[in-house]
């Protein structure tokens, strides 16, 4: 039989780049919805819909999520 052991680091030490006001808006915001097109380096490109209060937050949420991606308007 195979050991399967896995070693796992924390990632305790690195910031969180996820949660509201940083990937996405803050509950109750008044917002509209964005398209956006994500480029990342070595894959398909993809077409999100994203609630934000504005075009430059809804690309900043996008910067966030996918941080190694070009993110453009559609």
């Amino acid at each position: 039989m195979t050991d399967f052991s896995v070693f796992m680091l924390s990632n305790d030490e690195l910031p969180v780049r996820s949660g509201p006001g940083v990937s996405r808006s803050m509950p109750g915001a008044a917002t509209s919805m964005y398209h956006l097109r994500i480029k990342m380096p070595h894959g398909t490109p993809m077409t999100v819909t994203m609630k934000a209060e504005s075009p430059k937050l809804a690309q900043q949420y996008a910067e966030a999520r996918w941080p190694d991606a070009r993110v453009e308007f559609v």
